[in-house]
């Protein structure tokens, strides 16, 4: 290849077509009070605005913790409208933790609040609605199902088998919705300790990623947690990915599908 010839043939860019202030005098004209710049990029009326990557699909979310609810808040960020359905009465276990829903606030508890929402309740379920539903109330088993119908799956992390006998699992599901994508979060995954429950330090015990934490044992170290709840927010990082591969497989073939996944499979790819 003639490297000149090419190079005569390139458009060399004008300075006066590139965007943007070409004086200091257009740029002073550009410039916006700090006030002004505030009130655009934080519009009132523009608070429920998402993105438009996932404009349409709605995603139903029986979550706790962090582990699955941070999946969803993902399809939230990116447009889903999600629905959050917590227990009743107490909600979802992380709205009563800390920062700003220490116990101590609430001096006629012994134990935590059972009011007030924590930081790391938010963080982890932001950009959605919420709702309760007792699933053994009929009324409230028939509004389920109904939000199965028009909804394109769920995220669940209950013991395993608890959805199915409440005939509210993925196979029940399936027969309401079959475009239904239903995806279940345990802290093991199929195994000996399927029906074990989990959070984030066992996760990182079970997987072997604690034992690489820490100073070693010949300095009087012991296998450590680390810091922070990496493994609650990789896996549900895994978790979105996941989902975006069955609403992609969905739009070619029609059908939807059941999403398996556990903390200690998170663990190991870390």
């Amino acid at each position: 290849m003639d490297w000149e010839k090419e190079l005569k043939k390139m458009k060399v860019c004008d300075f006066d077509e590139l965007p943007g202030p070409k004086s200091k005098e257009e740029l002073e004209e550009m410039k916006m009070p700090f006030e002004e710049y505030c009130k655009k990029a934080f519009d009132v009326g523009n608070e429920f605005v998402k993105p438009d990557a996932l404009k349409g699909i709605r995603w139903l979310s029986t979550t706790m913790y962090i582990f699955t609810p941070h999946s969803v808040t993902n399809l939230a960020e990116l447009g889903a409208e999600c629905i959050k359905i917590e227990m009743p009465r107490m909600g979802d276990p992380m709205r009563h933790t800390s920062p700003f829903n220490e116990a101590y606030l609430y001096p006629l508890h012994d134990t935590r609040p059972m009011s007030g929402t924590g930081l790391g309740f938010t963080n982890a379920n932001s950009n959605e609605y919420y709702i309760t539903l007792d699933y053994h109330v009929p009324e409230a088993k028939r509004l389920y199902y109904n939000l199965v119908k028009m909804s394109d799956g769920l995220t669940e992390c209950y013991r395993h088998g608890t959805f199915d006998r409440w005939k509210q699992g993925y196979r029940d599901l399936m027969e309401i919705n079959p475009r239904f994508i239903y995806v279940w979060g345990g802290g093991f995954g199929y195994g000996p300790k399927i029906f074990g429950g989990s959070y984030d330090i066992l996760g990182q015990a079970h997987a072997g990623l604690a034992s690489v934490t820490g100073a070693h044992e010949d300095f009087g170290g012991h296998a450590t947690k680390a810091s922070n709840w990496c493994i609650d927010w990789y896996s549900g990082s895994q978790i979105t990915t996941a989902i975006l591969a069955a609403l992609y497989y969905r739009n070619k073939t029609g059908l939807g599908t059941m999403i398996e996944f556990s903390q200690v499979q998170a663990a190991t790819r870390c």
